[in-house]
């Protein structure tokens, strides 16, 4: 499915119009019709993504690598390492370089024995 179709098909499900959404995420009147020939910027999608609380690769309809799903369910499994991301992402990068080090070093069971 396309783009547009897609956004379409969620407007449907919520019961509101794609002129509507448009309009809500300030978007010009009939540009969402136009993604399925024209690929958007990403801040557009995000818009789109945000609205419905659905993804970004949900929308593009991208599988997200082994990697990132075990990531993401670990941090489903652990909500509390969410505070730990969130909060790492405000960090400058000498300061997350330096939180890196000390996790790195604790997890070395070795040095505690």
């Amino acid at each position: 499915m396309q783009l547009a179709d897609k956004v379409n098909e969620l407007c449907k499900n919520a019961g509101t119009s794609m002129n509507a959404l448009e309009k809500a995420i300030g978007l010009g009147k009939g540009t969402i019709c136009r993604w399925n020939d024209v690929m958007p910027s990403i801040d557009k999608v995000e818009k789109v993504a945000d609205y419905f609380g659905v993804s970004i690769d949900y929308l593009l309809e991208r599988s997200p690598t082994d990697e990132v799903e075990e990531m993401l369910e670990f941090l489903h499994k652990n909500p509390e390492m969410k505070v730990l991301l969130s909060s790492s992402s405000k960090l400058r990068k000498s300061d997350l370089d330096a939180v890196v080090t000390i996790v790195k070093r604790m997890n070395r069971e070795d040095d505690y024995e």
